[in-house]
């Protein structure tokens, strides 16, 4: 049966099958006939019925028509003829036409009806195995921070020394931090993926948002001994601030905790024709080439000890609903750098000279990004 309804999936297929089943009913009757009660509709009713669930609607349709023309060769008067039948044969032909017509399209309705139920409810499963999902790592992640939390403060009301409250403060302050963090990327990525999230689309100078995007972050790379540096660029964005600013805080964010003390995360952008390109490099330990793919994928991350595997996922998601694109170049040792573009400004839209370009493509850099991808537009 599997492999039947399989080779059914085509629709000359499905109109093939019905034809055939129109036509086995029809030598079944045949065969039969002599002992059947005094009806010719007997055995097509099935068929069309058949035809109708497993099949569709227009097969089903395809089948009445079929075996009404059976019907009034080979079972009504004149025998063998396709001469019209006499007016009652032809009224009950018409009822037999009328009625598989009805139960056809009721049919159909009730396997749509059935094929929506089945659909809605695959949903709803997997929206509940992704609720339980989220809501075991917010559990598993949340418990470090708040244990730490509540072990620091123990510390503290036992040691009144000013060096240990202020290391215990310390430690208090970035465990809320991972703690807040964590919640803010649960956040987003319910509203984002609810479509609940609003966009305040204008235009925005570049240099502003990396700026802002610098001190927001340079508390944690500072806690960390990481340098951050920023380059901006004289140039103007279409986006929504607080959007973008979310975007780089959790690009800057993953680059810092894979980033090992006295190393660097750069943030840069540049104009790129009618885009604007961000870049976030780091000098951690890179990603291996069989992980690249996954990395923005929801709940994704090399180690869970380190996030819930939103944040990615959550700045893809802010990308692309801003009409940009994301991606990330990485090498094993050599870091990796996280990119992103959006529209320019539309006054600044035009592109670059071959000069222009030439200079952005030959600008060294140890883990690609979008320069390369200028080169290959």
């Amino acid at each position: 049966m599997g492999a039947w309804l399989g080779a059914a999936r085509a629709p000359w297929k499905r109109y093939g099958l019905a034809l055939l089943l129109t036509a086995a009913a029809y030598a079944l009757q045949v065969l039969i006939w002599e002992h059947l009660p005094p009806s010719p509709y007997l055995l097509f009713y099935p068929a069309v019925f058949v035809s109708a669930w497993w099949l569709g609607r227009r097969p089903a349709l395809a089948a009445i028509a079929l075996s009404s023309v059976a019907i009034v060769y080979g079972f009504l008067e004149p025998h063998g003829s396709f001469q019209i039948p006499p007016i009652a044969d032809a009224v009950d032909l018409t009822l037999y036409a009328l009625v598989s017509g009805v139960a056809t399209l009721a049919l159909d309705r009730l396997r749509e009806s059935l094929r929506t139920e089945r659909e809605a409810r695959r949903n709803a499963e997997a929206a509940n195995r992704a609720k339980d999902e989220i809501l075991a790592i917010v559990s598993h992640d949340l418990r470090n921070p708040l244990s730490a939390i509540a072990l620091t403060a123990q510390s503290l009301a036992r040691d009144p020394e000013a060096r240990v409250a202020h290391e215990a403060a310390a430690r208090i302050d970035r465990a809320v931090g991972h703690a807040t963090e964590l919640v803010n990327d649960i956040l987003a990525f319910a509203r984002v993926d609810s479509g609940e999230l609003e966009f305040d689309i204008g235009s925005h100078p570049v240099s502003k948002l990396i700026e802002e995007a610098h001190e927001s972050a340079s508390a944690r790379a500072d806690a960390r001994d990481i340098q951050l540096v920023a380059t901006p660029v004289d140039a103007t964005v279409q986006c929504d601030p607080e959007r973008l600013q979310q975007i780089l805080s959790n690009l800057i964010a993953n680059a810092l905790k894979f980033t090992p003390a006295g190393g660097t995360v750069t943030l840069r952008a540049e104009r790129l024709g009618d885009r604007i390109g961000f870049e976030v490099r780091d000098t951690g330990p890179g990603i291996a080439p069989e992980l690249r793919d996954k990395i923005f994928d929801r709940y994704f991350t090399a180690d869970r000890s380190r996030g819930a595997g939103l944040g990615l996922h959550i700045a893809r998601m802010l990308v692309h609903a801003q009409q940009g694109e994301i991606g990330v170049d990485s090498e094993p040792g050599k870091g990796s750098t996280f990119w992103f573009t959006l529209p320019a400004t539309p006054t600044q839209c035009a592109r670059p000279s071959q000069a222009a370009a030439a200079a952005i493509v030959d600008e060294p850099s140890t883990a690609g990004g979008w320069p390369h991808r200028l080169a290959a537009r």
